[in-house]
Formats: structure tokens, sequence, C-alpha cells
């Protein structure tokens, strides 16, 4: 079961919908094109690949097994871009007072 029923992922709640043809990434079905606005198939991408809304339901539950992966190895992408951005600032702060002193 989802934690939040929303037309997209992760409790967005814009969703995206389609007429078109289409075949699901994650479980291989293919949905015919439709005619009707009622019929209309909802769906998203997904790391490149088209999700049908059936499978929403497991890249939630994939992604919410795998924070005890995901957690630390954001922190560590969060820390390096901290240091890069102290960098960042040194070095305007170097080039402003070189400018000042012009």
């Amino acid at each position: 079961m989802r934690f939040e029923d929303t037309p997209n992922l992760f409790g967005c709640g814009v969703g995206h919908s389609t007429l078109n043809e289409i075949r699901c990434g994650i479980c291989g079905t293919v949905y015919k094109a439709r005619e009707s606005e009622e019929e209309y198939i909802r769906r998203t991408d997904f790391a490149g690949i088209e999700v049908c809304d059936s499978c929403f339901e497991k890249i939630e539950r994939e992604i919410l097994r795998r924070m005890p992966d995901i957690l630390p190895w954001f922190t560590r992408i969060l820390e390096v871009r901290e240091k890069q951005n102290e960098r960042d600032r040194m070095l305007i702060k170097m080039v402003r007072e070189a400018l000042t002193k012009q």
C-alpha cells in the first residue's frame, strides 16, 4: 500500500497521464492507446523509465527499504557540497578584497 495515494510518486500532487500507448518499464505491461479521456493512463518518468501508476508502490516501497543506504550516501553528498561551497565563498572573498585594493 502506498503511503500517500497521489497522482505521481513521493506525494507529488501533480501527475501525468496519457491516452497514447505506453509500456511500463517496471512491470512490462503494454497499455494500448485510448480514445476517451475517462480511460487515461496515469504515468511518470523515473530514472529515465516510463512507469505506470500501478508500479508507483513498488518504487516507493523499494526506496523506503533502501533508506538505510540512501541517507548516509546523501549525507556524504551534502558534506562534499558544503566543503565546495565554503571554498567558493573564500574565493569570492579573495576576489572582492583584490578588487577593492585596486
